[in-house]
Formats: C-alpha cells, sequence, structure tokens
C-alpha cells in the first residue's frame, strides 16, 4: 500500500477564492501491493471547517460529474448510458451532454447526503447551495450549456467562478491531482466566508 507525504503547503488567496497547493511523495510499504492513497494534507480540513462554519447544515450539496469525448469515441450508445454509465457509477439527479469544438461533453449531477465526503476528486467539482435556493441549480446548467465546459483535467478557474457566482452565496470546492501536487480551489461571494481572514494553519 502507498500513501501520500505532503510537503509544505503554498496558498493563494483573495476577496472571492482560495486555492490550496501541496507536493506529495508516496510512500510505499509493500512493494507486491498496488493500492495508492493520496487524498490531502490535514491542515486543509481546518480551512474547510472554517469555510463551511464547521457544518453543511442548511445547504443543498451537489456534485457535479463530466467527461468529455473526442470525435469518434461517442455514440447512440454512450449517448443512452450519460455520464453515469460512462463513469461506471450510480444514477445522479440530472444529466445531459452538449457538443463542443473537439467532441462531446456529458454531464451530470447528484445531490450528495449531509454525511458524504465533502472534498473528493470522484467527479469534476462540489457546490453548497442555500437550501432556500435549490431551484437555481438551473442556472449552473444553464451555464454548463453556454459555455460549453469541457471538464478539463486543470481547473478553469474563471468558468468555475462563474459557477459559482450563478447561485450567490454558494461555496465551489474542486480537488483535484496534477503533476505530483494536489490542489484545492475554493470560491464563493458568500460575506460570511473571508478568504482574506483565514486562520493561520494548525498543524
Amino acid at each position: 500500500m502507498a500513501k501520500a507525504l505532503f510537503e509544505k503547503t503554498k496558498i493563494d488567496i483573495n476577496e472571492l477564492s482560495m486555492k490550496l497547493t501541496a507536493s506529495y511523495l508516496l510512500e510505499f510499504s509493500n512493494q507486491s501491493d498496488n493500492e495508492i492513497t493520496i487524498g490531502y494534507p490535514d491542515e486543509w480540513t481546518d480551512y474547510i471547517n472554517y469555510i463551511c462554519k464547521g457544518n453543511t447544515s442548511g445547504h443543498i450539496i451537489c456534485r457535479v460529474y463530466g467527461k468529455s469525448m473526442k470525435h469518434g469515441t461517442y455514440n447512440r450508445v454512450t449517448d443512452h448510458n450519460r455520464i453515469w454509465g460512462i463513469l461506471g457509477i450510480h444514477k445522479g439527479d440530472y444529466d445531459g451532454f452538449y457538443d463542443t469544438s473537439e467532441g462531446r461533453a456529458y454531464w451530470g449531477i447528484k445531490i450528495l447526503e449531509p454525511t458524504d465526503e465533502l472534498l473528493s476528486c470522484e467527479g469534476d467539482f462540489t457546490i453548497l447551495i442555500p437550501s432556500n435556493k435549490e431551484k437555481e441549480l438551473y442556472y449552473i446548467i444553464d451555464l454548463l450549456l453556454k459555455w460549453k465546459y469541457c471538464f478539463p483535467t486543470i481547473t478553469d478557474c474563471d468558468i468555475l467562478s462563474l459557477v459559482q457566482h450563478a447561485v450567490q452565496t454558494s461555496i465551489l470546492f474542486r480537488l483535484s491531482y496534477f503533476d505530483s501536487k494536489v490542489m484545492l480551489h475554493v470560491f464563493s461571494d458568500n460575506p460570511k466566508v473571508q478568504f482574506t481572514k483565514l486562520p493561520r494553519l494548525s498543524h
């Protein structure tokens, strides 16, 4: 089994967003075991608890899934299977697809349970929507269709910022891995989320 050893976190903050970045090395305890667990630095939980005020009550937690496919790699079968069949996961609450300049993008949205893990590289991003704004979830769908979001490996911060602004006071999280680094992007215009006043890391 392999686990990640994280180096010191780099943090970039402005009034409406935060990015945490940490390089990691994999430590193997058994060379015959291919199981790899990466996760993210423990101290990032402090930031998430601060941003969410320790809980997610009063919010609907939505995870957005996506898969972009090149011309010639999609067909009626993938159209029928939708994103859930393509990724091999349980069916969510909303789904569809749209054509892009490079092919076709399949998307889906699943409303999570309060006990589900908030930070996950499963899916493209997670957004917390105030429970009284559930109908505004359609604004996010409209925005994905308008911008023909291609679900890149590297976060397109401009588009994700627009997605967050589509539902005011929401909080958007994007956990990703690239080039031996783990990155967490957080976007919010919620006045209660004051990125510039985040506390120091406790670890």
